[in-house]
């Protein structure tokens, strides 16, 4: 089954972009007749459509509402994921350092979501407690050490972390404490760091992959827009479906569950231009960041386009947002089922047994 994916907001590893704060993928399941149909309503004598010169005039605002309003636009045929990329960057802090620190205490922080609760605590006492400047600071230093990996970028990003701790209540210490005891291993964190590791576009298509296949039961033919880090993920994605072995294993707990293997036949870049499917996907991808940013980030609550985005069918189908939450206790989360099995054990064991093949997906 062919499932056709492109994205709006990608700003590669700089997930503090203030212009771009918000990253969408969006996958459809169109045909090209149906694709025609679905964009029929625009007017342009452009070979490719773009959001960004549609949402400039009124006529091709309304011209677009009609697009996301299709009636093919439904749940079963596209599906979207999306992040508010400043959340995903201290997701990474978590799932980076602080679960080294909880891994070698010989603590799951996965299990009843408490990587959830970091994740939100971290987000929600930087945006409103914390001083400003420092968790600014701290997390900028993060994403440069992430991406440089030098001596300098790891004592700057540590000093950074510890000044924070310093300047934050006892209790809010807590929070930051495991991100200062990573340091004694940051050397073997940043060893399996990999180019585009922090960026968001592989977790996204494994994401969506996973929802189409137990949907549908099909294995997928990808065919994303021409992406240079899909283009750089493309050999990982084809050892996580190929090299771990035939029976399916669902890894996770709770409700974020993962199918391995994954279920893709093949991933193939294409230009925009030349696959309609794929424009579809771009202009609902484009809309819907150019909403949530408006609204989410910007708290222009009068935006009148993004309000009639919001209330368009591509807006209230379901979709699997990443965003920040007020939510902090398993029960609130969702997370009180802790059986299950860790991912990362699962895929470092899997790893391991195939270790030469796994080397190979990076050369």
């Amino acid at each position: 089954m062919k499932i056709y994916f492109d994205e709006a907001g990608n700003s590669g590893q700089n997930l503090l972009d203030p212009s771009q704060p918000i990253f969408v993928i969006a996958s459809v399941n169109f045909n090209e007749d149906e694709a025609k149909k679905i964009i029929a309503p625009i007017q342009s004598a452009s070979q490719e459509l773009h959001f960004v010169k549609l949402k400039k005039y009124r006529k091709q605002q309304l011209q677009l509402l009609e697009v996301l309003n299709n009636k093919m636009i439904t749940a079963k045929r596209v599906k979207i994921v999306y992040y508010d990329k400043r959340f995903g960057l201290i997701a990474h802090i978590v799932d980076q350092l602080i679960e080294t620190s909880f891994y070698h205490i010989g603590l799951d922080l996965y299990k009843k979501g408490l990587n959830l609760t970091y994740s939100n605590s971290m987000y929600f006492y930087g945006k409103n407690i914390w001083n400003p400047d420092l968790n600014e600071m701290f997390l900028s230093d993060f994403q440069k050490m992430i991406r440089e990996k030098s001596k300098d970028s790891i004592e700057n990003f540590y000093l950074s972390a510890k000044l924070l701790h310093d300047s934050v209540d006892r209790n809010q210490k807590k929070i930051l404490q495991p991100v200062i005891d990573s340091e004694k291993y940051i050397d073997s964190i940043l060893e399996s760091i990999k180019k585009y590791s922090i960026d968001l576009t592989l977790p996204s298509i494994t994401r969506l992959a996973d929802l189409w296949y137990k949907e549908t039961n099909e294995p997928l033919e990808i065919v994303h827009d021409d992406s240079k880090q899909v283009e750089f993920w493309k050999n990982l994605i084809y050892f996580l479906s190929t090299m771990l072995g035939t029976e399916k294993v669902e890894v996770g707990y709770d409700y974020r569950k993962m199918s391995y293997p994954l279920s893709i036949d093949s991933v193939t870049l294409e230009s925009s231009k030349n696959v309609l499917q794929i424009q579809v996907a771009d202009l609902i991808a484009s809309s819907l960041a150019y909403c949530v940013k408006r609204i989410h980030i910007d708290k222009v609550i009068d935006d009148q386009f993004a309000n009639e985005i919001l209330k368009s069918r591509i807006a209230n189908i379901k979709s699997y947002p990443i965003m920040p939450s007020d939510k902090l206790t398993p029960k609130q989360l969702g997370t009180e089922d802790d059986s299950g099995i860790n991912p990362l054990d699962y895929l470092a064991s899997k790893t391991m047994d195939k270790r030469d093949d796994f080397d190979k997906a990076f050369e």
